[in-house]
């Protein structure tokens, strides 16, 4: 799984938001169950932006920046939301290590936003990240 999911999922456990495997899945191959009450999460790797060089590392970069999206599901909109919006508040980070790795930042891009229902007719609401982290 990709580093930055991955430290996400410890972020938003350490911030009592669920647990990885009942309530908080990452990747497009996760297996999401029904959602019968309260709300879970998907994460998923998105291509994020470039990354950036300084005046010591200038071959390769010294900083990377990948993103994600962060999705929450509910039988009804309000705890879709309210899922969401815990999660965006959760994703501010300065300065911070997560497991291994020492992110410069990691910062919204988005609001939450109402996005079409899945295929089960579940409420979603997302938003988009960009970290900032040595490589």
């Amino acid at each position: 799984m990709p580093s930055l999911l991955s430290d996400l999922i410890s972020l938003y456990e350490a911030d009592s938001l669920g647990t990885f495997g009942t309530n908080i899945f990452a990747s497009t191959n996760a297996t999401i169950p029904r959602v019968e009450s309260g709300a879970i999460l998907t994460l998923v790797e998105t291509g994020g932006t470039s990354p950036e060089n300084t005046h010591n590392s200038v071959l390769r970069p010294a900083y990377i920046q990948p993103g994600a999206q962060v999705i929450a599901r509910s039988v009804d909109y309000q705890t879709a939301f309210d899922k969401a919006k815990a999660a965006y508040d959760s994703s501010f980070i300065t300065n911070q290590m997560i497991g291994s790795t020492w992110y410069q930042k990691i910062r919204p891009t988005t609001e939450p936003a109402d996005l079409k229902p899945d295929k089960r007719g579940n409420a979603r609401v997302g938003f988009n990240l960009i970290a900032k982290r040595r490589p």
